[in-house]
């Protein structure tokens, strides 16, 4: 798994929570621990995205921190709709079924406690973010209708960007990389 970056105070285990679904239905869990990919301009997908939509860090340096996962590890890779698919297919879903679902958003989204429990982490490619991104709104996916009759499919509208959930503390290293305002690209450490 390629090297990531985390915006925030200092990683620590002891700061670590297990995953729980959220009491309402929603893309994201409580708990767990976020990150997203560095990529070959110095940054990732997460500060590239809060630059984007000017996203709560106007004017304010938040630390960045570089993390190098561990080897061998049991990562769900999300590169597609059918990817999605497939996890709520084996593992379930949160349902709610009072919401109003004309909005375009399913309210249907992968039990995150199960999954926690077969992998270390679920990692959601730019390409996966794409089509998991409301799909009911995009256009009409072949053999989406009637694999969920007509139904919503899943979806990961939250998910805003590539970006890694952890389930389990599993890195070998953490170390500062610099710091991060909206205003300019991440400064690094020693320039």
């Amino acid at each position: 798994m390629k090297t990531q970056l985390f915006i925030g105070s200092e990683p620590k285990e002891e700061k670590f929570e297990e995953v729980e679904n959220r009491e309402f239905p929603h893309a994201k869990c409580e708990g767990g621990f976020w990150t997203s990919s560095l990529d070959e301009d110095g940054e990732c997908g997460w500060v590239k995205w809060t630059r984007r939509n000017s996203f709560s860090t106007h004017g304010v340096e938040v630390q960045v921190w570089k993390i190098v996962p561990e080897e061998d590890l049991d990562i769900y890779v999300i590169n597609s709709l059918e990817d999605l698919l497939d996890l709520v297919d084996e593992y379930g879903f949160q349902d709610h079924p009072v919401l109003d679902r004309e909005e375009g958003f399913s309210h249907k989204y992968p039990d995150w406690e199960a999954v926690s429990e077969d992998y270390d982490a679920v990692r959601l490619t730019s390409k996966g973010q794409t089509e998991t991104r409301m799909p009911r709104m995009r256009s009409k996916i072949e053999g989406l209708e009637q694999k969920w009759e007509g139904e919503f499919p899943p979806d990961l509208y939250g998910w805003d960007c590539e970006s890694t959930l952890w389930f389990s503390w599993k890195f070998k290293t953490i170390e500062r990389f610099g710091l991060y305002t909206q205003d300019r690209e991440v400064e690094k450490n020693g320039g």
